[in-house]
């Protein structure tokens, strides 16, 4: 039916993304996004279809649009983990900005336990609830938020080993952990995989490559992302391609 054929559409596009066809990917969630916006409008208040609008937008980078598609609905595992991954986004870009997250922190921590309750066990819950971990865990290094991060995304990734995203968060809850070796494990495993956030687990690989003293790799990765000078992460890129580079002379 209709939802079966939007959530097609969804899959073959993350599929694509994974593969590198950002191009290819970004047209076919912008196409999906449209068709069920469509649908919508001739069903307004259909809570399935309003979800995967909300995932689509979600992958296309547009958080609020996917927040208030999934806002209010309750019970629905995957309207909970678009809320959630929504609400992590959110806590992060708040926490790099020095701005105050926690409220964003906790929400994103109830809705991935809500999709939990929803659907037991679902990996991509389980990623989720542990990321807010390894968020939290950067301002509490003495804590077991890192520890607990870890534990939880292992039995995702024994049961789904080539698991990207719980990969490149267990890079993250390794690299607090000072398990530098482990944690590049993982980033390589993440990136063999192609993982949609690519950048993020390269940018998380240099700085793993600089903290083990991998001064060559670590300004290699960081001056090929810097191809892309208007990205986010550009200043941070170059402070440790300077870090880098310093360390080499």
């Amino acid at each position: 039916g209709k939802l079966a054929s939007v959530e097609l559409r969804i899959g073959l596009a993350s599929r694509w993304l994974r593969e590198r066809k950002e191009k290819a990917g970004r047209a076919l969630l912008e196409e999906t996004v449209k068709a069920a916006s469509a649908e919508l409008a001739a069903a307004p208040g259909w809570e399935a279809m309003q979800t995967l609008r909300g995932w689509a937008r979600l992958k296309l980078g547009e958080v609020e649009g996917a927040r208030a598609d999934v806002e209010g609905i309750k019970g629905r595992a995957r309207a909970h983990r678009v809320a959630a991954a929504a609400r992590l986004g959110e806590a992060e870009r708040r926490r790099k900005a020095l701005r105050p997250f926690a409220d964003e922190a906790e929400g994103a921590r109830r809705e991935a336990e809500a999709s939990l309750t929803a659907a037991p066990n679902h990996p991509e819950g389980e990623t989720l609830a542990a990321a807010v971990e390894v968020l939290l865990a950067q301002d509490d290094p003495a804590g077991d938020r890192a520890r607990e991060a870890e534990k939880r995304l292992d039995r995702v990734i024994q049961r789904i080993p080539h698991h990207a995203e719980a990969l490149f968060h267990r890079s993250r809850a390794r690299y607090l952990l000072g398990e530098c070796k482990g944690a590049r494990a993982d980033l390589d495993a993440a990136l063999q995989w192609a993982m949609p956030g690519l950048r993020a687990a390269r940018h998380m690989r240099a700085i793993v490559n600089y903290t083990m003293g991998k001064y060559k790799e670590a300004a290699d990765e960081s001056r090929e992302l810097l191809g892309d000078p208007s990205a986010a992460d550009a200043k941070e890129l170059q402070e440790l391609l300077d870090q880098a580079e310093s360390k080499l002379r």
